[in-house]
């Protein structure tokens, strides 16, 4: 059985690969402020600059003068973050504060403390530690909306397999939209031993070589 660490990492691996591919720099436009690996949305991504900016001021100072006015103006949990769109401007300057060693352990002891978070709240809905698979495909439905993750939870049951999860999480109204998504997160955990580190994706944290991927998300 792997430790928390592994199964976090293990569900960084696969969760960033399905929002960025893999890239340390993902900016999205589309919709409010939403950048990083693990695409960080809103007031999560506020969260995260200031993380940046408390503990690698220099990656920091590459931020545009704009962004840097709005994070002084405006706390990491002020709703103003759901709503506030990046310039091309912000996003390219944030993408160059996320190039460096520094801002990439920045944002996986940040994945690492939001994935404890959500292996303790589904835990709580009966799934377990002890039978990773399903616990990180759940945590990967969680990252993306943890209203529906809960629904899938609840009909697949805490003991749930990987099969019976992912074919629950297909046939949900929201969640089964992102087939692409969640068929890719799927091959990963049924390939994988159910113990071992993931392969190379850039993090500082591992070790191997990856690949694959697709990007959308939502939380709600």
């Amino acid at each position: 059985m792997p430790d928390t660490r592994t199964i976090c990492y293990y569900a960084m691996y696969v969760i960033g690969e399905v929002e960025t591919h893999w890239n340390w720099q993902g900016i999205n436009y589309n919709d409010p402020i939403t950048v990083g690996i693990m695409q960080w949305y809103g007031t999560r991504a506020a969260a995260l600059l200031i993380r940046l900016k408390n503990e690698d001021s220099a990656d920091y100072e590459k931020i545009a003068q704009s962004l840097k006015d709005s994070l002084n103006a405006h706390g990491q949990d002020d709703r103003y973050w759901n709503t506030r769109y990046l310039t091309q401007e912000e996003g390219e300057s944030v993408a160059a504060a996320f190039e460096s060693d520094q801002s990439h352990t920045i944002q996986e002891e940040q994945a690492i403390s939001d994935f404890e978070g959500y292996i303790s709240t589904i835990e709580g809905w009966g799934l377990s530690q002890d039978n990773p698979k399903p616990l990180i495909f759940a945590m990967s439905m969680y990252h993306q909306s943890p209203k529906y993750a809960g629904e899938v939870v609840a009909t697949a049951g805490g003991s749930a397999t990987l099969d019976r999860i992912y074919q629950v999480c297909l046939n949900n109204g929201v969640l089964g939209q992102y087939k692409n998504r969640y068929t890719t997160v799927y091959n990963r955990l049924n390939e994988w031993d159910g113990e071992s580190m993931p392969p190379d994706f850039g993090q500082n944290g591992g070790a191997g070589s990856g690949e694959g991927g697709e990007n959308s998300g939502t939380q709600e």
